[in-house]
């Protein structure tokens, strides 16, 4: 089967998404809707990624949801009063009442009643939603399972989306100047770039070079250097 350019997209995010976040625990999330929303389901995940976002540790004891003598267990990387982190990439199905929201994400931990109790209250009623942790696939079996089952049934898939930090600012362009320099095998018929594009970006990825580098400056020392 031919993948469509919408597909080929939401693979190339999900997967460069999994490789910034490498040695992180990934999670499923599984949201629904009801008839009679308050508001469209983008826009309540809008509002609950808002909430996850202003939640921090101490409040879940607040609520009674935690012991505190177990923050540190659900919590090892956070200070008590410092807010969840929550690193997303959605896909939007037209499935069930008004759309279902299939949610990867790397972050904090989230109590999965305060989270249905929030779902529930932001969408008017839905209170339906499964948490799962992502265990044992690679990066590249994980892009392929969402977009076979979300997004390749295109009268399903709505659309995607991800969070800034997902990936990082202007990553598309990166990936794409990179692509082409790896494809342009006439210029470079020896390189290890024009043979495995995934390797390279996945490597650019990984030493996380883009935070204080540029693409073309890493394509132009492999040029020096192999020349």
């Amino acid at each position: 089967m031919i993948w469509k350019s919408s597909q080929w997209n939401c693979y190339n995010a999900i997967r460069s998404g999994l490789i910034c976040h490498k040695g992180e625990r990934l999670r499923f999330l599984t949201l629904t809707s009801v008839a009679d929303m308050k508001r469209s389901i983008s826009d309540c995940f809008k509002v609950l990624v808002n909430r996850i976002e202003r939640l921090y540790p101490l409040k879940l004891v607040d609520l009674g949801l935690i012991e505190k003598r177990k923050l540190s267990y659900y919590f090892p990387d956070l200070k008590s009063d410092e807010k969840l982190r929550f690193d997303y990439l959605y896909v939007l199905t037209s499935e069930g009442a008004c759309g279902v929201l299939h949610v990867l994400y790397f972050g904090s931990y989230i109590n999965e009643k305060w989270l249905k109790d929030n779902w529930e209250n932001i969408t008017g009623g839905a209170r339906q939603l499964v948490i799962e942790n992502v265990d044992g696939l690679t990066g590249k079996n994980v892009a392929r399972y969402v977009v076979s089952q979300y997004v390749s049934g295109q009268s399903r898939y709505v659309r995607h989306a991800y969070s800034k930090n997902w990936i990082y600012k202007g990553w598309r362009s990166d990936f794409n100047k990179l692509r082409r320099f790896c494809f342009n095998s006439d210029r470079f018929p020896n390189s290890v770039l024009s043979k495995d594009f995934w390797f390279e970006w996945n490597r650019w990825l990984s030493v996380g070079r883009f935070s204080y580098g540029h693409i073309q400056l890493y394509i132009d020392d492999f040029c020096v250097v192999h020349g």
